[in-house]
């Protein structure tokens, strides 16, 4: 099963949580499952998304960092989290 890690720099953490935003936006005109948490320095999706399958998405200042066609999503946080202790902060 092979499990695709992006991530993607915006300009500024606005424009990171515009694109985190219009994310959810397609998901929920796509009727996909999908849950969205918050916390003091970051977003996270968890769904399953129409075109990539179970997908893991996180923002985090400028930063929007995920991993996709995943069977249980859920369990690409560690990883993400990871690569989000090694990112410099924005």
């Amino acid at each position: 099963n092979t499990i695709r890690i992006f991530m993607i720099l915006e300009d500024s953490p606005q424009s990171a949580e515009q694109a985190f935003n219009e994310y959810k936006a397609y998901l929920e005109k796509s009727h996909a499952d999908f849950s969205v948490t918050t916390d003091s320095d970051a977003s996270t999706i968890i769904a399953r998304d129409p075109l990539y399958k179970g997908l893991a998405l996180v923002r985090s200042g400028n930063f929007l960092i995920g991993a996709a066609k995943l069977t249980d999503p859920i369990h690409a946080l560690p990883i993400i989290k990871k690569i989000r202790s090694r990112m410099p902060a924005m």
